[in-house]
């Protein structure tokens, strides 16, 4: 079963680091499950135009100033083109938390 995590409004590359999506995914998200670290998800990718496509993220807890922490979808091996803004970001397995 697939949860939605977010839809991308933006993202930014740290170099040499990975490929941040914004916004902040929901902090109630977790259900309550403590996150630490890197936690590496499967994700199904649904982009604008309807196709789909299976790859890993991962999901951390941030400090972003001024805002505080934020709980973040993060791609460590992905660029803007494949995750272009309006694209529907899905957990394949909810038991990965």
């Amino acid at each position: 079963m697939s949860k939605f995590l977010v839809t991308v409004e933006e993202t930014f590359t740290i170099p040499g680091r990975f490929l941040v999506v914004l916004p902040s995914v929901s902090p109630d998200f977790s259900g309550g499950k403590r996150i630490k670290g890197y936690q590496t998800i499967s994700v199904r990718l649904v982009h604008k135009d309807g196709t789909e496509e299976k790859t890993e993220a991962a999901l951390c807890w941030e400090h972003i100033n001024p805002i505080g922490i934020r709980l973040m979808c993060i791609f460590p091996s992905a660029t803007k083109e494949e995750v272009p803004i309006g694209t529907q970001i899905w957990l394949l397995n909810e038991d990965a938390l």
